[in-house]
């Protein structure tokens, strides 16, 4: 889903009385180059910047969900609101 597509989405969901939309959730790329994480991450808190500021009904977002156990940090460093840290947490996954 590209950006122009997520603003669509958005700004729809005010029709769906039922759904109230808090923020956006993203993942980073899986990899060790954090320069490519902070960009990632970047682009995520400019959507969300945007499309807070784009209209009442966006205004409403309060989470900017993103980055995991192992990216976290650099995800807080970001503007995150929100991080994912089950395996910091609960341990790896111990996969069959």
């Amino acid at each position: 889903m590209d950006a122009a597509e997520i603003a669509e989405a958005v700004t729809a969901m005010p029709a769906l009385r039922h759904v109230n939309v808090k923020g956006l959730m993203g993942m980073a790329t899986f990899t060790d180059n954090t320069a490519q994480l902070r960009s990632e991450y970047r682009y995520l808190k400019q959507l969300y910047d945007e499309l807070r500021s784009r209209s009442a009904e966006c205004a409403a977002f309060s989470i900017l969900s993103m980055g995991m156990s192992g990216d976290y940090a650099i995800a807080v460093e970001e503007g995150s609101t929100m991080v994912r840290i089950g395996s910091l947490i609960f341990g790896e996954r111990q996969y069959p």
